[in-house]
Order: C-alpha cells, then structure tokens, then sequence
C-alpha cells in the first residue's frame, strides 16, 4: 500500500461509518427500479460485529432495519465477515453526516389497545409500544396501572 492510498483510507474512516448487515428487497423483483429505490434509499438489516471469528461470529438481531440513503454510502462491498448462521456479510460505509432511518417493530397486545378505548391515538399506540418492551404486554396488561388511569393519562395527548 503506497502513502496516497493510505491517506485515502485514512479520510474515508474519519468521514464514514462502516454498517455491517444484510441487504434487503423492499420491492419483490424490483429493487433497483421500485419506487423506494428510485427515491434513493436502501433498507438494511443490520449486524454488529465485536470481533468476528468463527467462535464469536457477527450478531444479527431481529430489528431494526436500517433505511440509508443511497447519496450517504461512498462504499460497499463484501465485508469478509459472516452471521450466526455463516452467511456472508456485505459492508456499507456511510458518511457520518447522512441521516440513517432506524425502523423498529414492537409487538403490543391487542388487549392494551383496547384498553385505550376513545384515548387511542398514534402517540398512545406508540407509548403502549414502548412499554410492550418491558415484557411483552405492556404494563396495563400486566395490572400494574390501571386502564382507567392509563385512559385518563393518554387522553390528554392531542388528536
């Protein structure tokens, strides 16, 4: 490796952000031409590589999704890596500057969002999300607050 070629290593690290994952196909069949590739992004399931051997592969959990924006990446390839089931991993590096959509998806019980009743609401159901992580149900499920309250408190978010 030459200096000039060093250098450019060197400025593409403090520039970017290498994301290790697997890229997905938003569109069946249509990825490089679908609507969501056409306004330039691409949506990634991303993994986290610590130290990657095969002992202690890359993990690779079942969210989020990672959207990135095709004018952020400024190299891709494949990472030399694998996953937990020896898959090979591709790399994406990412100027530090661009923006990454981070997309999750949380379970809630359809009994808590009954239980919003006329409070239901996109900030509610969000909340409600939110506390599905704390085991799976929510903590009105769970009888920790009661619906009456919880209706109460969510009714004061605006429609």
């Amino acid at each position: 490796m030459d200096f000039r070629h060093a250098k450019f290593q060197q400025l593409d690290g403090a520039a970017s952000y290498r994301i290790y994952g697997h890229e997905l196909e938003f569109e069946r069949d249509a990825a490089p031409t679908g609507a969501v590739a056409r306004r330039g992004w691409r949506l990634v399931h991303p993994c986290y590589c610590v130290h990657d051997s095969p002992q202690n592969p890359c993990r690779c959990v079942s969210g989020p999704f990672f959207w990135l924006s095709r004018g952020g990446i400024i190299g891709e390839g494949n990472s030399g890596r694998k996953d937990q089931q020896g898959k090979e991993l591709q790399y994406f590096d990412v100027l530090v500057d661009s923006k990454i959509m981070v997309e999750t998806v949380r379970p809630v019980s359809a009994g808590v969002l009954k239980s919003l009743g006329e409070a239901i609401s996109d900030e509610a159901v969000l909340w409600a999300a939110c506390e599905s992580d704390f085991g799976g149900l929510g903590v009105a499920a769970k009888g920790l607050i009661p619906a009456e309250w919880l209706r109460a408190l969510l009714g004061r978010f605006p429609r």
